[in-house]
């Protein structure tokens, strides 16, 4: 295929756009159609990094790199601190090339450490949206005065959160538009003081979406009692409605309280148990958030996945 013409390139890339599978294949075997459709391919790069000390020819990925590095707009790094330093640093340096990174995910595993290299790349200017799941050692930096970020996702341990969202000023943020937050539940839900300030109108009042994940852990349940310990908890020190009030957040359009569920019970080996379990979370949720916020467009209270382990 390399020494097709380029009209016939052209028209291949035409006929495919859109079969990601096929072009995906026809780029790896061919350098001329990678560089003819590399304008409308790669704006969506996901890149796990090997966990083995595997061999790696760097001059092989820096030529694939230099092809593909200036089309990237989303990145998606999956993070772990099992991967060997040799692979990480390559990788890190390879992806600080892409100039115009607009979304970047930072998606940790085993409470993965981030680095410095990490956190430069968090503070890339030309970021909108910014996505960091499972890590540890955030700097506030990573959000204080950027003024061009529209939208950003935490996921991270409850002690981050504080020093994370403090420096959250209209100032700082003037651009905000959508704020998304994991909330890992073992007891009662409550918000760090700051993030309840700032959701509460004291940050930024230009949000239109707000989404709120619920992360449970329940170690107990009796499908005798119908006790599902800390879910019981939730109503008393967080009124969902406030967050969500239209007087505070008058741009906002969309609104999502998911619930997610981790339970450890032998008792829930059985599909019957496990549908039970379902529908009995569901009539709680609907206990706790039983009025429809007129003011939005979009609400769902779900749980969104249940995992049985053993």
């Amino acid at each position: 295929m390399v020494a097709l013409f380029v009209e016939l390139i052209n028209k291949i890339v035409e006929e495919l756009d859109g079969d990601e599978p096929s072009l995906s294949a026809c780029s790896l075997t061919s350098h001329s159609l990678l560089l003819m459709c590399r304008p409308i391919r790669f704006h969506k790069l996901s890149i796990d990094p090997v966990e083995h000390n595997a061999p790696i020819s760097h001059a092989a990925t820096s030529e694939m790199a230099s092809i593909i590095i200036p089309h990237v707009r989303t990145l998606t790094l999956h993070w772990s601190n099992k991967i060997p330093s040799q692979s990480l640093d390559y990788t890190l340096n390879t992806i600080l090339f892409i100039g115009k990174l607009t979304e970047l995910q930072l998606r940790g595993r085993y409470k993965a450490v981030a680095t410095s290299m990490v956190v430069d790349l968090a503070m890339m200017e030309s970021l909108r949206t910014l996505s960091i799941d499972r890590l540890t050692d955030i700097p506030a930096s990573i959000i204080c005065n950027r003024p061009k970020l529209a939208s950003f996702f935490f996921s991270i341990a409850p002690a981050v959160y504080e020093p994370l969202v403090s420096c959250i000023t209209v100032a700082s943020l003037p651009n905000l538009f959508s704020i998304s937050l994991r909330v890992r539940v073992m007891g009662a839900v409550q918000f760090p003081g700051n993030i309840q300030q700032f959701l509460n109108g004291g940050g930024c009042t230009t949000l239109k979406e707000i989404n709120i994940i619920f992360d449970y852990d329940v170690v107990f349940f009796s499908l005798a009692t119908r006790n599902i310990g800390p879910v019981t908890n939730v109503a008393a020190p967080f009124t969902i409605k406030q967050l969500f009030s239209p007087e505070i957040h008058p741009q906002l359009r969309s609104a999502s309280c998911r619930l997610e569920v981790v339970v450890n019970d032998e008792k829930l080996h059985r599909p019957q148990r496990v549908q039970n379990f379902k529908n009995h979370m569901r009539s709680q949720m609907k206990k706790l958030f039983p009025n429809p916020f007129p003011w939005v467009e979009v609400v769902s209270v779900m749980i969104e996945r249940l995992e049985v382990q053993y």
